[in-house]
C-alpha cells in the first residue's frame, strides 16, 4: 500500500472519534458511535465495547 510504503499510518472513523474525545473536542464516542449505526454505517457490537472502552466510557 501507498500510505504504508510512504511512512504514514492510517486511522478509521472509530480511531479518529477517540482521539477527538482525548483531544477535548468531543465529550463522548458512544452517542455518536449510536448515530452512526442508526444512518447505516456498520458497527459491530465488539467494536463499539471496545471504542467506549478505550474512551473510558464503560
Amino acid at each position: 500500500m501507498l500510505l504504508k510504503k510512504l511512512g504514514l499510518a492510517t486511522t478509521g472513523l472509530v480511531g479518529v472519534l477517540i482521539f477527538a474525545k482525548e483531544k477535548g473536542l468531543i465529550n463522548e464516542v458512544s452517542s455518536l458511535l449510536e448515530e452512526l449505526r442508526i444512518q447505516g454505517y456498520w458497527l459491530g457490537d465488539s467494536l463499539i465495547r471496545i471504542a467506549k472502552n478505550l474512551a473510558g466510557e464503560t
